[in-house]
């Protein structure tokens, strides 16, 4: 092996920063309601990347595309990953030999103008030397140097060769690019080694002056340097004449995102399911208590048959009507809500608030009274008596009213617990009213017994009244103007 002193460059070795070409975007944070549907991801890159994964890929469908859908039943994060190659940093020295015949080793003879024997050897410019050959521009520039070479006749013979450090457990591109100065067969095959392991073989094409490349990936694994060598498997002097320009060892740089999917779990409670309010117009309260809380959250109580006095946007409005409420929770997060319902149906209570009096005597003269009671069916109440044309001695605020004038009463009984209100009225009349008719008859008509007694028991009495039976279709047989009468057919 035929080694320059000017190798000792390398030894010096020198510290790369990496300058990923690319940007990555794993897209906006999504939301998704519970119970979970599909979302689907927004991720982009821009700029040139070799290749890109999702990661997790559980619920994920679609991970060979940047907008995949993703299904979870709880908040996840996903992450894209990209690779691109950096091509700011390239650990070979030299590798467009613009510095001419430094910074690698070669088993072939440095062979400048080609004035010694040509097979096995090369020289560094800017177009080969014999006229025969093609005479093309370098591969970096078109006026650049590179490396013209007369394929060995010898097998086993390295043509180029460079070791660089580099950094373990990493992803690098190898890249070198070939080209014929001889398009004639045989062509030159060139092998590709790192640390004595082959990573790929390219021959040189047909075409002289055509410049192609080869390129591949290699993994540095628990490397810390990489030996790279090239060697012209065709082992021959006829034909077999190449050249190769912008070697090259790129590290692959790797930029991530990470979007996450927010699964929204909104809870409604709405309590109790039935509730019994005691009248119309008394007021209660309902309950949202155990539905979800936090920033984010709002709150609405709606209404098509009963009425919310106040808080239709808290956990606890006021109700006074019956009615079905409908509690809707909900968590806003931007461009979107999650929501969920509760319902309660509050009716009125079976055994409302009612009152009720009884009936006076009429009043028998001036300055006589009588006592108006009043009753209701809830023990917790206050009484209000009130008339337009009589007149309440006392009692107007207890269940007994004392009156001495005729005409009408109004009691309002209020439960003072509920806030609920019934009403009753009772008449007070005088003496002189119209009087009472009473009717009975106190038996049965048939063929035994063909006449029936009547009654008018219970008819008012006294100085003044009179009385009188009569029938449209039977007879009266005695009595007619007796408050008691016989009839018959």
């Amino acid at each position: 092996m035929r080694l320059f002193s000017t190798l000792l460059l390398l030894s010096l070795g020198f510290t790369v920063t990496a300058q990923c070409p690319i940007t990555v975007d794993a897209g906006e944070d999504q939301f998704s309601c519970f119970p979970p549907t599909p979302v689907t991801l927004n991720g982009n890159i821009d700029g040139p990347y070799l290749n890109f994964m999702w990661t997790p890929l559980t619920g994920m469908s679609g991970s060979n595309t940047l907008t995949p859908s993703v299904t979870t039943a709880t908040t996840a994060n996903y992450v894209l990953k990209a690779t691109a190659i950096d091509y700011s940093t390239n650990l070979i020295f030299n590798g467009d030999f613009e510095q001419g015949n430094v910074g690698f080793t070669s088993d072939y003879d440095y062979n400048p103008g080609f004035t010694g024997p040509p097979f096995g050897s090369y020289e560094i410019a800017p177009n080969p030397t014999f006229a025969f050959w093609a005479q093309c521009p370098d591969h970096t520039s078109g006026s650049g140097n590179y490396m013209i070479i007369d394929g060995s006749d010898v097998p086993n013979e390295l043509l180029w060769c460079q070791t660089v450090s580099v950094v373990p457990n990493s992803t690098y591109v190898l890249s070198t690019w070939i080209t014929s100065t001889n398009g004639a067969a045989p062509l030159a095959n060139i092998r590709f080694t790192i640390n004595g392991t082959v990573v790929g073989i390219k021959q040189a094409p047909s075409q002289t002056c055509n410049w192609v490349q080869f390129s591949t990936t290699w993994n540095s694994g628990s490397s810390t340097t990489a030996d790279i060598c090239l060697e012209d498997i065709t082992v021959t002097g006829a034909n077999n004449d190449f050249a190769i320009d912008d070697v090259a060892l790129y590290p692959v740089c790797t930029v991530t995102d990470t979007v996450t999917v927010n699964v929204i779990t909104v809870q409604a409670v709405a309590s109790p399911i039935v509730a019994l309010i005691p009248c119309a117009g008394a007021s209660y309260t309902l309950n949202g208590t155990g539905s979800s809380t936090g920033p984010n959250i709002s709150y609405l109580w709606e209404t098509f048959d009963g009425n919310v006095v106040s808080g239709a946007n808290t956990l606890m409005p006021v109700v006074n009507q019956a009615g079905s409420y409908t509690l809707t929770v909900s968590y806003d997060y931007g461009s979107g809500q999650c929501t969920k319902t509760a319902t309660v149906n509050v009716i009125e209570s079976p055994n409302p608030l009612s009152t009720w009096t009884n009936i006076p005597q009429p009043l028998e003269y001036d300055g006589t009274s009588v006592a108006l009671n009043g009753f209701a069916n809830q023990g917790t109440v206050n009484h209000q008596w009130s008339t337009a044309n009589g007149n309440i001695l006392s009692g107007s605020a207890s269940s007994t009213a004392v009156v001495d004038q005729p005409g009408t009463y109004n009691l309002l009984v209020t439960n003072y617990i509920t806030g609920c209100t019934a009403t009753a009225q009772v008449s007070v009349t005088t003496a002189n009213s119209p009087p009472a008719a009473v009717a009975m008859a106190t038996g049965i008509y048939s063929c035994i017994q063909n006449q029936i007694p009547l009654s008018g028991v219970g008819s008012s009495a006294g100085a003044g009244i009179v009385y009188s039976w009569s029938s449209p279709n039977g007879a009266i047989l005695s009595g007619q103007d007796s408050i008691l009468a016989l009839a018959g057919a």
